[in-house]
Formats: structure tokens, sequence, C-alpha cells
């Protein structure tokens, strides 16, 4: 986009509202945070009452376990892979207008609390707008009550965490006894291109995980104060109106 076109537009809210309007002449672009996520909203609403079909790919990718010896770490890999799917295992999910799968699978936004937005910015993108949101860090979500929860689905929940680590048979053989575990989502961002008339081209949603690790047993060694870092991503596209 020619600099020309690209204005900075400095908001008289708090930091919570960092805004970036990039103004085409006229365009009744959004510009607050309050109206890009109205905006944001608005599109989502529609692709669940039925405007659009899409497609959908979600994948995982762990890309630091640094827990103790090779056999450990392989071992918390083999357990964080009951959580997961790698890219090449992740399946396209085709959502035709109109379906319950297409209104099931859309990412909802029905977070009324803006205060736990840490940006949201609407910039032009040739002819179409592209918004990218940031959420305010997460530690450990659940099911109940859960910032994160009302804007994506793509969460691990501590209910489902604990229901793995105490019930699931191929887990138990490798860890027994584990605290003080966080599982922190640093800024989660939604990345979405629409067209000024509020449809989507795409949207990407990308979670910066930190996993953290009080103490656990693991095979027969007893870990502390460990961490590791995985990455999860969540894209919508081939949006048909």
């Amino acid at each position: 986009t020619p600099s020309t076109e690209t204005t900075t537009a400095a908001q008289q809210t708090p930091s919570t509202e960092t805004t970036t309007a990039a103004q085409q002449q006229g365009n009744g672009m959004p510009a607050t945070t309050a109206e890009i996520t109205a905006f944001y909203k608005k599109g989502v609403d529609d692709v669940k009452n039925g405007e659009a079909g899409y497609t959908k790919k979600e994948w995982q990718n762990v890309d630091a376990v640094n827990i103790g010896a090779a056999p450990v770490n392989s071992a918390v890999t083999s357990v964080l892979g009951s959580f997961m799917t790698v890219e090449a295992d992740a399946q396209e999910q085709i959502n035709a207008k109109g379906s319950e799968d297409a209104n099931r699978r859309i990412a909802a936004w029905t977070l009324t609390d803006l205060s736990k937005v840490k940006s949201a910015t609407c910039v032009a993108d040739g002819s179409n707008y592209k918004i990218t949101i940031i959420m305010k860090d997460e530690d450990t979500p659940k099911k109940s009550g859960s910032v994160l929860g009302q804007v994506t689905g793509a969460l691990l929940y501590w209910e489902d965490i604990e229901k793995t680590l105490t019930e699931d048979p191929t887990v138990t053989k490798i860890l027994t006894g584990f605290s003080g575990i966080h599982v922190i989502y640093k800024g989660y961002k939604i990345e979405a291109t629409m067209t000024p008339d509020g449809k989507f081209v795409s949207i990407d949603h990308t979670a910066d995980v930190d996993i953290l690790i009080g103490s656990a047993k693991i095979l027969v060694f007893t870990i502390e104060n460990k961490s590791g870092h995985m990455w999860n991503y969540c894209k919508f596209y081939n949006f048909e109106y």
C-alpha cells in the first residue's frame, strides 16, 4: 500500500485500544478497537448465519522441549503428541455454505469486555482491509471463564489436559504425578483479510504457547521447574459467499 494511503490515528483511548487506521478517502474503515472488533464479529456472525462456506485447517508444532535427558524429552514430546496434530497430518475441513459444520467450525466472537484486547489494527490491503487483533496473555484457560474461549475454539483447556494426563493409558505409562502445570497463551493473534463490505477472504489464528511444569515424574525421572513451547495454527480460507 503506498505510504500516501496510510495514516496513524492518535486515538484518545487507553493503551488497550491501540489502533492504526489506514484511511482511504471516504471509505469508512474501522479505526477504534470497538469498531474493528465489531466489524470482525459481524463477519463471523454472517458466516454462522449461513452466508458463506469455507475451508478450515488446524495444526500444532512443538518447537522446544527442554525437560531433561534425551529419553525424558522424547517421552514429553510423546505426551504432547496426545494433544496435537502436526501440519503433515492436518486435514482440510471443507464446510459448505449454510451447513451445520460451517456454523460450528468458525471461531465465534462473543467477547464484550474489550479491555482484554491488547491491540486492534486495521490497514488497507489492496482493495481489502487487513485486521489484526492481539489478545492479552492468558494462563491455563478453563472452560468456565476463559477470555480466549470467547474469541476462538482453538484452545487447550485445563480440564481436557488434566483428563488426558490422568486417564489416557498411553500417557499414564509415561507420566505419573504432576503439579504446577501452566499453559500460557501469549498474545493470541487473529489476522483477517476482509472486503470493505464485511466478507472474509481469509482468517488466521496463531497461538504462541509456553508450557511450564512445576514437578512431575516421567519414566523413572523426577523433574522440577521445566518448560516447553508450542505453536497452534488455525486457518480459514476459500470463503464462498
